[in-house]
């Protein structure tokens, strides 16, 4: 939550723009907080499934990106994932495993080359389950560990199961090793607070928005938001205007296909800043 607000608080020009995955399982993620922030990218993503698409989506940003030479007017993105090795539950297919490490792994090794930057957090690591994806990882942070096996799966040693206190971690990183720092707490009130005064002084001077998905994509696309009620086209080749202003608005149709592509009310009407 820090380190988040950190980013949110020094970067409100659009320049940065981030993407949560919160897979710890709870029917309320601690992250639906950013729902509808102008630096969020997406509204929270909770289920794996949704979640791997995202990644997939991700790396093929970062091909994008690496054949484009001029990379400064685009965003950085920071994909924050918590309880990442949930991230493979549930997947049946060999192929699909592949695709999804493959990419974790190609994101995690040359992501930054293209200004997007992966932050992998759990609670309790198992080396079988992070080992395809630790060993890129640059720079890592230990908080005070429950037994040594742990310190070890993360550092690459012991140490950190000696910590004190809260919020006492190592940092080790690639010139730096056995950095001792303290990390900051922010109670949830403070972050409503601080998010509202960064939600009115937001600046959106990135103007890089575009979905370069191919002009026949597009169009079906927007022939499909059309057929559902979304959107209607203005008249002298003016471009589309958004239809519904509120939840009550959206028609069925339209809420269940975003139902069944694992989008839930709440996320919804966070978009509108609305409350359940």
């Amino acid at each position: 939550m820090s380190l988040l607000m950190s980013i949110a608080f020094k970067h409100r020009t659009g320049n940065v723009n981030v993407l949560i995955l919160d897979l710890l399982g709870k029917e309320r993620s601690d992250f639906d907080v950013f729902n509808g922030q102008q630096f969020l990218s997406a509204p929270i993503i909770t289920e794996p499934d949704i979640g791997r698409k995202a990644i997939l989506l991700l790396y093929e940003e970062k091909i994008r990106r690496l054949k484009n030479r001029n990379l400064s007017y685009m965003p950085h993105i920071i994909c924050v994932i918590d309880e990442f090795p949930r991230l493979y539950s549930g997947i049946t297919n060999k192929e699909d495993m592949d695709k999804v490490k493959s990419a974790m792994n190609e994101l995690l090794s040359s992501g930054r080359h293209a200004n997007i930057h992966l932050v992998l957090a759990v609670q309790n690591p198992v080396r079988e389950d992070v080992k395809g994806s630790i060993a890129n990882i640059t720079a890592r942070i230990a908080l005070k560990c429950a037994h040594y096996q742990i310190s070890k799966t993360i550092l690459g040693r012991a140490g950190a199961e000696k910590l004190v206190g809260r919020g006492q971690m190592i940092f080790d990183f690639i010139s730096e090793r056995d950095k001792i720092l303290q990390g900051s707490y922010i109670s949830h009130k403070e972050i409503k607070v601080l998010l509202a005064e960064i939600e009115r002084t937001f600046d959106q001077q990135n103007k890089y928005r575009e979905y370069q998905i191919g002009n026949n994509r597009a169009i079906r696309v927007l022939d499909q938001m059309k057929g559902m009620g979304l959107i209607y086209e203005l008249n002298g080749n003016l471009g589309w205007k958004v239809i519904p202003k509120c939840f009550e608005d959206i028609p069925v149709k339209a809420l269940n296909y975003l139902k069944e592509n694992g989008v839930s009310e709440s996320k919804i009407r966070a978009v509108f800043g609305e409350n359940m």
